[in-house]
């Protein structure tokens, strides 16, 4: 004498039981079924939790490289266009001393042929070249490509010192 029939063990889970069928044993067989498959769901959603918080890590890790890459390549397009700076004013120190170098060997040779007077002409002259032979020369070392030392030190312990 068994009948099938619909009912609801759960509000959101329908189930066709067998009357006949003892229903307490049929609802301990669900119920624990029930608690493996919950217990599974929460496992796997544990899992999806800790996966999404590693990928949002790898992410930002990502992120912070991506930043840092650009920095540097900035830094060395920076870089580059100061050394091509640098290099064209070499160039140009050197083209400007060459000429200055010949112009101031015919001052000196046309000084030590000429009168008193034109002597302290040409002598101003040749200091006036010397002041721009400073000139490139600082401007030729600026140029170089220099280690820059640098040291720490206290700066209290500076100012004593010098005041």
């Amino acid at each position: 004498n068994i009948r099938i029939g619909a009912f609801r063990a759960f509000p959101d889970y329908p189930l066709i039981v067998l009357s006949g069928v003892l229903k307490s044993s049929l609802l301990a067989g669900i119920e624990a079924r029930f608690q493996v498959y919950r217990y599974w769901a929460s496992a796997f959603s544990g899992i999806v939790v800790i996966s999404l918080f590693v990928i949002w890590l790898q992410m930002r890790r990502q992120h912070k490289i991506t930043e840092e890459l650009k920095a540097s390549q900035e830094y060395n397009r920076q870089f580059d266009r100061l050394h091509i700076v640098s290099q064209m004013a070499a160039g140009v120190a050197h083209e400007i001393r060459n000429p200055m170098t010949v112009v101031m060997g015919y001052i000196q040779m046309m000084s030590s042929k000429a009168d008193d007077r034109t002597q302290e002409k040409y002598k101003i002259v040749l200091e006036e070249l010397e002041v721009i032979n400073q000139i490139t020369t600082t401007f030729l070392s600026l140029a170089k490509n220099k280690a820059i030392k640098t040291e720490r030190f206290q700066i209290n312990d500076m100012l004593r010192k010098h005041y």
